[in-house]
């Protein structure tokens, strides 16, 4: 990186945008292009590595070939990631084509899948305890008057682990890591997802999931002693491991849904029945080992295979860049009318599904129910970006913790 020049205004920029417009690289892929071009079927693992090769210098290029399926889609989504906003300015604001940059970039990336892969997250903690006391402080917090968050506090923590993944020295570098982190990743990202009528639009599509009939056939007897099997299987090995698990029923997931609903107040009876129940449970280690073993089996493994990451880079890199080449245009903004019949349109939803599931008859929850959390998610895109940041900083707290010595082999490089 030292033999970039870092002044925009210098009559080197211009000599260097004549000498490569003259020169006419091969390797010059214009930003703007309409569409990626390839031969193979789209996302397939030859589409993938083409649409990386495109953007990354050849010493990169030829690692892609030995990646499993699940670190090539990483790679295309942060490759065009890096060829908007990187690329676009290389050679327009500063005089240089050095690939070192992008190298840099790709080993940071690659790090960082590495690390995912190799090592595992404790997933009942981050979902079951961490998560919900993340939501119940953040709910708690936008109820109080005259509390705010100190957004620069999560963007700087979430900041500093994606720049700790460079090992390099380069002041530069690092300011740039910090920017692209702070600036687009958990800024301008983070803010259109947290569109309040984006995720009004995500809960809707949910809640009519829901309500709408099943139209798979109907478990046969052979599904349901499978799935009887699948529950029982594990008895006799949690009896012997129980002691260093911290029971499922005593997660806080439980205690944040009591609070969100007031469960307490609604149905008090039922409660205390229900505390009752959960003192029994916690010491039944044959019983306590079947809800850990079915949180395993259907949540844990469904969200940490190597498949379920793959599809879910997939479809965030065709939301985003839906041509493989620039960012999709922005969302059109819906008008009054509009916004008020979404709003509308997702409380009728969300009151079918209490009433299919009989959330009104257990748990108390009334058409007033759907009404407020409506409101509150329309209410504020700073505290809905706020809680994703949060959330995001959450989820890199346990990446680190799951290997402290990872953390401590990089540091952030100072000035």
């Amino acid at each position: 990186m030292s033999t970039i020049l870092y002044n925009a205004n210098s009559s080197l920029v211009s000599r260097f945008q004549r000498k490569v417009k003259l020169r006419g690289d091969a390797d010059y892929i214009p930003v703007d292009a309409d569409c990626f071009d390839s031969s193979h079927e789209k996302n397939s693992r030859e589409y993938l590595q083409e649409l990386c090769q495109s953007v990354y210098p050849d010493s990169v290029s030829k690692r892609l070939s030995s990646l499993s399926y699940t670190k090539i889609t990483v790679h295309a989504f942060f490759a065009l990631v890096f060829k908007n906003f990187i690329n676009s300015w290389f050679g327009t604001s500063i005089p240089s084509k050095d690939p070192e940059l992008l190298c840099e970039l790709y080993q940071v990336v690659e790090r960082m899948t590495t690390h995912f892969e190799k090592h595992t997250f404790d997933w009942e903690q981050l979902i079951l305890d961490d998560l919900p006391f993340t939501l119940s402080q953040h709910v708690n917090i936008s109820n109080i008057n005259g509390l705010t968050y100190n957004q620069e506090d999560v963007l700087l923590a979430t900041s500093n682990y994606l720049c700790s993944l460079s090992n390099n020295d380069s002041r530069l570098e690092a300011a740039f890591l910090k920017s692209l982190s702070e600036d687009l990743l958990c800024g301008k990202i983070l803010h259109s997802i947290a569109d309040p009528y984006l995720i009004l639009e995500v809960l809707n599509k949910m809640a009519q999931s829901l309500a709408l009939p099943s139209k798979s056939n109907p478990k046969t007897i052979i599904h349901k002693i499978a799935f009887l099997k699948t529950l029982l299987s594990p008895r006799q090995f949690y009896k012997s491991t129980h002691s260093s698990r911290k029971p499922v029923v005593f997660r806080y997931v439980f205690t944040c849904f009591r609070r969100l609903i007031s469960f307490e107040r609604r149905r008090p009876l039922l409660y205390c029945i229900c505390k009752y129940i959960q003192s029994i449970a916690a010491k039944w280690n044959a019983f306590d080992g079947t809800l850990h073993h079915v949180f395993r089996k259907f949540v844990v493994n469904k969200i940490s295979s190597p498949r379920q990451a793959a599809n879910f880079f997939v479809q965030l890199r065709q939301i985003i860049f839906p041509t493989d080449t620039t960012m999709g245009p922005p969302r059109t903004p819906l008008d009054d009318s509009q916004k008020q019949f979404l709003r509308l349109e997702c409380e009728t939803n969300l009151r079918h599904v209490m009433r299919l599931y009989s959330m009104d008859t257990i748990m108390g929850l009334t058409s007033r129910d759907a009404h407020n959390l409506v409101t509150a998610i329309a209410a504020d895109q700073d505290l809905n970006t706020i809680l994703l940041e949060k959330l995001l900083a959450c989820v890199i707290a346990h990446a680190v913790s799951s290997n402290p010595s990872f953390r401590e082999g990089h540091a952030v490089p100072t000035a």
